[in-house]
């Protein structure tokens, strides 16, 4: 076992992380790359690689994904098998999707999905210092705030000798804090902040080069004076010994700046998101590199597809000596009629233009990374798939059954970040966590105080879950949709059943819901609501729903990808027929 305070052990441990780095190197470089890609020339940075991205389906990627993936706040669910700790788990659940709310973990959230489209996502958590309170009259003490914060793979390390992350030594990263306040800060030990040294701007920060992307040694940037100086300090889980180990980022560090035991309820403090595990490596592969080729090559298509537009010409060509006829011709406006010893003296030629064949290849390439990216276009809501709106949405419906493994991967790797949030909850002797949640069945809502002593059970006795789909989002048109088909297909047929078992459909409720998803506050104003009347008064009897035979006809159609293929047949033999012509000129 490494006993950090120990300077021969820390020395290990800071080996080890160099050495980590120097070996993820070309797995920042390739990340680099990818983001370059991702941002091409519209980020206005001038001394990033400029390349031009005219069709970046990379980034359309990855904004659809994300919303896929992590559109919204998770809603948590706490089941539990004991029936009397029901009220309570009612609360517990309340309160944990109340600070997920609080924490605006959704931005988090999407942050950690998209860092794990590029290579892998690491959150790490932990707990800080909140506002102070008085348990005991004159000796205030502070609450502990819960924090997630997403680590740059950049900054992080961990033991390479792993394949898999359940079995790695160490895990960490370095972040900058305030050199000054640093070494005057006398909770660390004295000769430990004396290792601490401050960066220098403009000189290389380590042999593993610069870690910051934003980084640039050789522009006019680098030599800026910065308002604070900074200074890089390492956090490292020891996973074995479950000690938290803060050192300075020098090989001469003989003291560590503070070592604490971790106590949560995971392994680390980090949460490591990934999408496609490679057998016997435990480096991912991530999404965006498996089409950064094909966003390449489709980009590099229409860059010369642009430049040959570019060059496209077309002049007016005559013999020599029908100088008169010429004159003529060109000064005529439109529409006049002129006189000339021959009409077909002048002959309109076009040289150059976008070749017909790189266009059907740049097209086909573009279907390419969708069908790769799983069905980019239909995913994605990019155009129609079919003729018909619901052939569009069974498509759709297929097509979410390929992202269904990110999905599971997002939601794993969440309900372990929740679980450590719960965890803290649950352990926290100061802070009275306070929300309202409804009463199921009713309109009621009540408060809920959940305080240091209103704990029952066990954390054993409650499984943490994730309410399926909750993290997609879905515009406020779409959830009108779904209710609008779950009334139609479901309810209304069966609504004489319903109401013999005493269930009756509230329209007003409908109709406001309606009318607030779809952006239509006009409904509430069309519709006049008034008490209902008493059984047995005159009226004419309620309608029965339609239950008489009906004849469906299935018409088969085309999808959307037939006319892009169509088109791309007609493209090419267009450039195969054109080459023909110039051969036969031959």
């Amino acid at each position: 076992m490494l006993d950090p305070n120990r300077p021969k052990d820390l020395q290990r441990i800071y080996e080890a992380v160099r050495a980590c780095r120097r070996q993820l190197a070309s797995a920042r470089r390739k990340r680099r790359e990818l983001i370059q890609d991702f941002v091409g020339s519209a980020y206005p940075q001038e001394w990033m690689v400029q390349t031009d991205m005219p069709v970046n389906m990379l980034a359309v990627m990855m904004d659809i994904y994300t919303m896929q993936l992590a559109g919204s706040n998770p809603r948590v669910i706490l089941p539990t098998p004991r029936k009397e700790l029901l009220p309570f788990a009612a609360d517990l659940e309340a309160v944990v999707n109340q600070e997920l709310e609080d924490m605006q973990f959704s931005k988090t959230l999407r942050r950690w999905v998209q860092e794990a489209m590029f290579c892998m996502g690491i959150l790490k958590s932990g707990l800080v210092d909140g506002e102070y309170i008085e348990i005991i009259p004159g000796s205030p003490q502070p609450t502990q705030q819960y924090f997630l914060d997403l680590v740059d793979f950049d900054d992080f390390v961990f033991d390479l000798d792993a394949v898999y992350w359940d079995r790695v030594s160490f895990m960490g990263d370095r972040y900058k804090v305030n050199f000054d306040y640093l070494v005057q800060d006398d909770r660390y030990p004295a000769e430990a902040r004396s290792q601490v040294k401050p960066r220098e701007y403009g000189q290389p920060e380590d042999d593993e080069g610069s870690s910051e992307i934003f980084f640039n040694r050789g522009s006019e940037y680098g030599i800026e004076r910065h308002l604070k100086r900074t200074a890089w300090v390492w956090d490292i889980a020891l996973i074995e010994e479950g000690l938290i180990v803060t050192m300075a980022d020098s090989a001469a560090a003989k003291v560590p700046l503070k070592v604490v035991e971790w106590d949560g309820p995971t392994r680390s403090p980090y949460h490591i998101l990934s999408f496609s595990d490679v057998p016997s490596n435990i480096l991912p592969l991530a999404p965006g590199q498996v089409v950064k080729s094909l966003n390449r090559a489709m980009n590099a298509l229409f860059r010369k597809l642009i430049e040959q537009a570019r060059r496209q010409k077309t002049l007016g060509m005559y013999r020599a000596g029908d100088q008169d006829d010429v004159e003529k011709i060109q000064q005529a406006e439109d529409g006049h009629l002129i006189g000339v010893s021959n009409p077909e003296v002048v002959k309109e030629i076009n040289f150059g233009g976008a070749n017909p064949q790189n266009m059907a290849f740049a097209m086909q390439i573009r279907d390419l990374f969708s069908m790769v990216a799983g069905n980019l276009d239909a995913l994605g809501g990019l155009g129609p798939q079919s003729e018909t709106y619901r052939q569009d949405a069974m498509i759709a419906n297929t097509v979410s059954n390929k992202v269904a493994k990110m999905q599971v991967s997002v939601t794993d790797a969440t309900v372990e970040v929740i679980r450590d949030l719960v965890a803290r909850i649950w352990q926290d002797p100061l802070r009275t966590y306070e929300t309202r949640r409804g009463v199921a069945g009713t309109d009621v809502e009540i408060a809920v105080a959940l305080g240091p002593g209103d704990r029952q059970g066990s954390f054993e006795d409650f499984d943490i879950r994730i309410e399926p789909f909750s993290m997609q989002y879905r515009s406020p048109r779409e959830r009108a949709d779904e209710i609008t088909a779950l009334m139609t297909n479901l309810v209304f047929p069966v609504m004489p059943l319903l109401q013999q078992q005493g269930v009756y459909v509230d329209l007003q409720r409908l109709l406001e819901t309606l009318a607030k998803y779809r952006s239509l506050p006009e409904l509430n104003h069309i519709f006049q609501y008034q008490a209902p009347p008493m059984p047995g008064s005159a009226g004419e009897e309620p309608r029965q729903p339609d239950t008489g035979k009906r004849t469906y006809e299935h018409v088969s159609r085309p999808s959307g990808a037939g006319g892009a293929n169509q088109q791309m047949k007609n493209l090419m033999s267009a450039g195969q027929s054109d080459q023909m012509s110039v051969t036969g000129a031959r």
